[in-house]
């Protein structure tokens, strides 16, 4: 992969959920880092009434290794991916590959 492949702004997220003054679950997305990276549709999702009915990654996306996956959540300014999973693809920590699911835009 080369640099100019990398052009997605993506936010890596880590969801933080705190207990509000209502017994609800307040939900929070904490920034852990703000990284150049690549976004790729796997296969086409199924939207009613703009609610996600399908399941499974909808995006492959790449970034630049990192050791530690610490964040759970992928955004920008217009949409946000939960992350189902990551890995090296090569073993060489150069790359780390991230299959993640849409869902509601920040």
């Amino acid at each position: 992969m080369r640099a100019g492949d990398l052009t997605h702004r993506l936010t890596l997220e880590q969801r933080v959920q705190a207990a509000s003054g209502t017994s609800t679950l307040a939900t929070t997305y904490t920034t852990v880092a703000t990284v150049w990276g690549s976004v790729r549709g796997t296969k086409p999702a199924e939207y009613i009434d703009q609610i996600q009915v399908g399941e499974g990654p909808t995006h492959r996306m790449l970034i630049r290794y990192r050791s530690a996956v610490d964040f759970d959540h992928i955004s920008t300014s217009t949409r946000r991916w939960k992350v189902r999973g990551s890995r090296d693809p090569d073993g060489r920590r150069d790359m780390l590959e991230i299959m993640a699911e849409e869902v509601a835009a920040p």
